[in-house]
């Protein structure tokens, strides 16, 4: 079931990716993270660079630009992610301990 993603959620680097001299590349240093509970139904706080997995297992998210269909990440392992999405839902989930970066 296609689901409309929520359009007030602040994304600083919109637009900026292909500019040069903006940030936006996964090279550049975060500047915000926070701790993320999967839920199904809450926006993330803002747009990510960056995901970090802490526990290993399976990650459903709604893309920025998709049309709300989820997608799903099968068997990521623990590490970094250069995801953008707009929410991690807590169905099709089983990662943990992860971390959005700004």
């Amino acid at each position: 079931m296609a689901e409309e993603i929520p359009t007030n959620v602040t994304d600083r680097f919109r637009g900026q990716y292909g500019a040069p001299g903006h940030a936006g590349g996964m090279d550049w240093p975060f500047t915000r993270g926070t701790e993320i509970t999967p839920d199904d139904s809450l926006s993330l706080p803002f747009i990510p660079r960056g995901i970090y997995v802490g526990t290993a297992g399976d990650l459903t998210v709604y893309m920025v630009n998709n049309t709300g269909i989820p997608i799903t990440f099968n068997a990521l392992p623990v590490g970094f992610y250069a995801l953008r999405c707009a929410r991690i839902l807590d169905g099709g989930t089983t990662a943990g301990n992860i971390i959005i970066f700004d």
